[in-house]
């Protein structure tokens, strides 16, 4: 051999291995794409030796604990004895038929992924699955404990859920109802945010890919502490009394006091609704007293509980009246407690000598309802019938009323900005909602004031004013809800002065500490972290619709809501793909990737099918879409039928025959051959002069450089389905324009591709088309029965020549006898690149997109999707080669209008936008999807078959510094 061939050999053996191991340039690349069809081979058809192949098992998953059920799928397996999980073997096996084994799967002790083994009969061979597509035994779902598993159940409380088999994405429900996930620290917990729930026990249930597993009564929901009555009320100065207090939620280690005195506890009833105390000979003045409650987590403050009496005074008296302030326009409760020999019907107070009537809670008390008076202090007493008692204080009219709020609604993590009408507001003035001060409040005049709500839980809210020691409420002023809605994105209506905003990740874990910046045009940004539901609320007078929202997370990519005209909206952040292992570990062992071969006959049993002039070749499914086979060979192709021969990729696949004639100086196919669920080993890849270099079951295969090659004989193909159905494809109103100056689209296109689930995929056919709003493509009647689960998938595309094409597709089940798809909005608008970016390291980040040159049948965008990301080299290991992988910074979901938006920079803590020196790329979508609104948006819908793409760029900009993108 001379040197030059020398060099050309060592070349090609060099790529060929690179191309096995790593993805060189083909080194089959002189092979012509269209072989000279060789002569047809009339020998003799001889019976292939059965050879065992199998694709997978069904399920291909099992607990620790065996004890299940699986399927093997494959051909000739009749001669299989046993079967090897790892290392445990059964030969519990059940014959269904030479393409499906039943097996009980043995127990074991270890959970992962183990490799499956087939002995066959009688001379022990083996067939494995490899271990990253093999059999897995997994911990069975088992929960062990709530913390706390007794608790008060108020919406919004978090409790945790341990257990073993915990994965993602488990579903959580409690009494058969779904609760939302907070997070998953780990595979052994779950915390998980509870529903409002009733007092008593109520059950756990936890669902997902490893079963299902039940807590009955785990979860105790407490009762709340409530004092409803105390027996006696009075209580004799210098005497020992003892009471009796009912209720709900008392405890034997509750502390029961006045302010300056703990009382002695005599019992509790197990019910927690009765208790007794004592209180020791007292010495303090006459007068009301407020008596506190406290367990160990509440407290409760029950005011004039209880009259102590000085049983020395002598007459009928009042001993004090509360409060003592109340409103100008009356309807204030007084509250008058009295002393002495008393009989309170027919009782009337006055109030500077105008009458109120009077009712008797209690022995000794009267409660009487304030007339109207203009405001000052006023002398009070009581009238019993012919006896006049004056109270020994006076009592204060304050100009004080609620008359509206601007909002009655918000949400339950509080910051609802609110402006509330009425009189009397002035400094010093306290506002409560449900007890809870609110934030922020501010007395604009007498009559108008603004605050944001307090935190609280889901359900109405009474509003309280105090003032000057006068108090006015009003139940149901305000109602708290939950923003998030799993299935809008938007919704709510129009932003008035608020917006609420959910975040969490793709998992649907809500994300606790998140900064969320709004900003409306004109008005300082509101910035606010969300709380351990992942929500929060952005206030301001001047916050008004469109608003731009925008969330950062550390470690995640940001989401913007551009032009956000809704009330309430959820941002999904995407995690960062993890850093580069640093050191890198060493790389495992290198694993042949070899291809093998493939040898069988055409063989065509009906005549219809053979006209005689059919030129047949044979590929094999791809592992998937974009992933090229080997290059199959000069032997791929023959006449009519006759022996074959291809070069094969390995592992489960389908093998296919096509058979063409010529018509109009082109191939046209019209009948197809299918052999299924073949199981292609890989091969050792050594180099060899001869067979006898090779090991059992490969041969020595090359002309310049040779190899050996695993090879499976006797595979036959039987071309026996015509392609006699057809598909039409409807594109109606596609906008095709064959103007050449136009920016029109001029070329339509429809492309079939098959998914045949474990045994790859299939494109069958791909038909360019001008000026066609209808194609037809031609169809196999029918798949072979063993073939029959599978989908195919219809896409078409409308572009101009050269230009990206933009999809339109539906996705389709089963059978495809005749059909008819109809895809009733081809669409496209062609965007010009005058897309730009502008922004500092510190600052904000501009993007400006051009206007659009075509509205395509009045169709208007339903929402703009942007995405900003860059390409992150990494390495697996040392010696791996580097790979690209996209590293998602920013979504931004935009308004139909919306040229122009801002990202804002945020600080490191909360995810810093700051683009590291380099290229970055920006994708622009526009999507229009009927009856979907960008006010009430649902996500998936937008994406979904019906949604229309308007238009599409994608470009380089650099990496921001101080000159702009």
């Amino acid at each position: 051999m001379n040197n030059k061939k020398q060099v050309q050999s060592h070349w090609k053996w060099t790529c060929f291995v690179l191309w096995m191991i790593a993805g060189c340039s083909n080194p089959f690349a002189d092979i012509p794409a269209s072989p000279t069809v060789p002569t047809p081979d009339n020998t003799p058809q001889v019976t292939p030796t059965p050879s065992i192949t199998w694709s997978g098992i069904r399920p291909n998953r099992s607990p620790i604990t065996g004890g299940i059920e699986v399927v093997f799928l494959g051909s000739d397996l009749d001669s299989i004895v046993a079967i090897r999980f790892g290392t445990i073997e059964t030969r519990e096996i059940n014959h269904v038929d030479d393409q499906h084994l039943r097996v009980m799967v043995p127990a074991t002790n270890t959970p992962g992924i183990v490799d499956v083994t087939l002995v066959a009969n009688p001379a022990n061979t083996h067939t494995a699955l490899p271990g990253p597509i093999g059999f897995e035994y997994f911990l069975p779902l088992k929960l062990t404990n709530i913390n706390p598993n007794a608790t008060y159940c108020d919406a919004g409380a978090e409790i945790s859920i341990q257990g073993d088999g915990l994965t993602d994405r488990s579903q959580v429900s409690i009494d058969n109802i779904r609760v939302a996930v907070a997070d998953q620290p780990d595979l052994q917990t779950i915390n998980v945010i509870l529903p409002e729930l009733s007092a008593g026990p109520h059950t756990v249930q936890v669902q997902n890919i490893n079963g299902s597993d039940i807590l009955v009564d785990a979860l105790l929901c407490k009762t709340h502490l409530n004092i409803t009555q105390l027996d006696p009320n009075r209580i004799m100065i210098g005497e020992e009394t003892r009471v009796i207090m009912t209720g709900t939620g008392f405890t034997r280690d509750m502390r029961i006091a006045l302010y300056d005195t703990v009382f002695e506890i005599n019992g509790v009833s197990l019910d927690g609704t009765r208790a007794e105390f004592t209180i020791g000979a007292q010495q303090r003045p006459e007068g009301p007293y407020d008596l506190y409650v406290q367990t160990h987590d509440e407290q409760r403050v029950i005011s004039n509980a209880l009259l102590f009496i000085d049983p020395n005074q002598q007459g009928t008296r009042i001993i004090a009246h509360t409060p003592q302030a109340g409103v100008t326009h009356g309807g204030t409760e007084v509250h008058f407690f009295l002393a002495g020999d008393t009989t309170l019907t027919d009782a009337t107070a006055t109030f500077d000598d105008l009458p109120s009537p009077c009712s008797t809670p209690r022995p000794h008390e009267l409660v009487c309802v304030t007339p109207a008076h203009a405001a000052g202090n006023v002398n009070v007493g009581i009238e019993l019938g012919s006896t006049w008692l004056q109270s020994p204080q006076t009592f204060t009219y304050v100009e004080l009323s609620i008359d509206h709020l601007s909002t009655q609604t918000g949400s339950m993590a509080g910051g609802t900005w609110v402006r509330m009408f009425g009189s009397g507001f002035e400094q010093g003035l306290a506002v409560t909602l449900n007890g809870k001060p609110v934030r922020d409040l501010r007395i604009e005049s007498s009559t108008r004031a603004t605050f944001l709500s307090p935190e609280n839980n889901i359900g109405p809210a009474t509003l309280a004013l105090t003032h000057r020691n006068a108090t006015i409420t009003q139940n149901n002023a305000f109602t708290y809800f939950d923003p998030y809605d799993a299935t809008y994105a938007t919704w709510g209506g129009s932003i008035a002065g608020s917006i609420n905003i959910t975040v969490l990740d793709t998992g649907g874990v809500r994300l606790k500490n998140a900064t969320v910046v709004a900003r409306a045009m004109g008005q300082p940004d509101r910035i606010g972290i969300t709380n351990a539901q992942g929500q929060v609320t952005l206030s301001h007078e001047f916050l008004n619709g469109p608003v731009d929202v925008h969330t950062a997370f550390a470690g995640h990519a940001g989401f913007s809501w551009i032009g956000l005209a809704s009330r309430n909206a959820s941002m999904t952040l995407t995690k960062f793909p993890p850093p580069q292992q640093d050191p890198l570990p060493e790389c495992p062992a290198p694993q042949s990737h070899f291809p093998a071969l493939i040898r069988g006959n055409i063989v065509r049993i009906k005549d219809e099918f053979n006209t005689g002039r059919d030129v047949v070749s044979v590929t094999t499914t791809a592992p998937e879409l974009g992933v090229d086979n080997p290059p199959p060979g000069a032997k791929a192709v023959v006449l009519q039928q006759g022996a074959y021969e291809i070069l094969s990729r390995t592992g489960p696949l389908v093998l296919i025959a096509t058979a063409r004639e010529p018509k109009n100086s082109t191939l046209v196919a019209h009948a197809l051959g299918f052999r299924g669920f073949v199981n292609v080993p890989e091969s050792s890849g050594t180099m060899c002069h001869s067979d006898g270099d090779c090991d059992a079951g490969e041969v020595c295969w090359g002309e310049e450089f040779t190899l050996c090659l695993a090879v499976l004989e006797g595979i036959d193909i039987v071309i026996d389905t015509p392609m006699d159905g057809s598909l039409r494809v409807d594109l109606s109103n596609a906008p095709l324009d064959s103007n050449a100056t136009s920016t029109m689209p001029n070329t339509a296109r429809v492309d079939v591709w098959y998914d045949m689930q474990p045994l790859g995929v299939w494109s069958l056919h791909a038909s360019p088309s001008q000026e066609a709003h209808m194609l037809t493509l031609p169809m196999p009647r029918t798949m072979p029965s063993n073939l029959q689960s599978f989908y195919y998938n219809v896409q078409a595309t409308v572009g101009r020549t050269a230009m990206m094409m933009l999809p339109e597709g539906v996705r389709n089940f089963g059978s495809f006898s005749n059909s008819n798809q109809q895809i009733d909005e081809a669409t496209f608008t062609h965007i010009p690149t005058t897309l730009f970016a502008y922004g500092s390291e510190h600052g904000d980040l501009t993007f400006t997109h051009g206007s659009f040159t075509h509205q395509v049948h009045t169709l208007a965008p339903t929402a703009h999707v942007h995405i900003l990301y860059d390409i992150e080299v990494v390495q697996a290991c040392k010696t791996a080669p580097p790979m690209g992988r996209a590293k998602i910074r920013w979504y931004v979901f935009a308004s139909p209008n919306t040229a122009t938006f801002n990202i804002p920079a945020f600080p490191a803590s909360s995810g810093n936008i700051t683009l590291e020196q380099g290229v970055h790329y920006w994708q622009a979508t526009t999507l229009h999807t009927p009856d979907v609104s960008f006010e009430t948006l649902v996500i998936n819908a937008l994406f979904d078959s019906l949604s229309r793409g308007l238009n599409a760029t994608e470009f380089t900009v650099s990496a921001p510094d101080s000159t702009p993108l």
